[in-house]
């Protein structure tokens, strides 16, 4: 049986190539001068850069903008980014999913652990998962010694892939 692919993470190529045509096509929109033949340059600002400002001045170092361009509105446009990306993010984790058929293997509400050595602050802790995103591979799990909460306000869990959980207890 062939090895899965590694799941995409946000760095991944196809990751920020995605981020940057939609960051290029918000540009264009709003009449900026970029084409979508400079993605390979987006995106290799975008994998280091998420604010606005930031990202503008990179594109106005690598040429991409001119100091006069950069107003408070490009800033706003280039502050995108972070939609973007977890957006073309998800879009590749769920064609991972897809590709590679993986299922979840518990249910809301079962206890689980991680996988040793994945998330280290949660090596020691059991927790109960309280949402799964089947499209995604992503288990929200809730740890009551974190403080998080199963219902009403406060943060509901950690968000785990698939392959980083396991039962509580074997």
């Amino acid at each position: 049986m062939p090895e899965k692919t590694p799941r995409p993470t946000e760095k991944s190529p196809a990751v920020l190539h995605k981020a940057a045509l939609a960051l290029i096509d918000d540009l264009s929109r709003n009449n900026y001068d970029i084409k979508h033949d400079e993605a390979d340059n987006v995106a290799k600002i975008i994998r280091y850069h998420r604010d606005g400002y930031d990202v503008a001045k990179a594109f106005e170092s690598e040429g991409l903008l001119y100091d006069d361009e950069i107003t408070a509105d490009t800033v706003s446009i280039l502050d995108s980014v972070d939609v973007h990306m977890r957006k073309a993010w998800n879009e590749e984790q769920a064609k991972w999913m897809a590709e590679n058929g993986i299922k979840p293997c518990f249910k809301i509400g079962d206890e689980v652990r991680t996988v040793a050595g994945s998330a280290r602050d949660l090596d020691s802790l059991t927790g109960k998962i309280v949402d799964i995103d089947e499209k995604t591979g992503i288990y929200t799990v809730c740890y009551g010694a974190l403080g998080h909460v199963s219902e009403g306000y406060g943060t509901r869990g950690r968000n785990l892939p698939f392959e980083n959980v396991v039962a509580a207890t074997p």
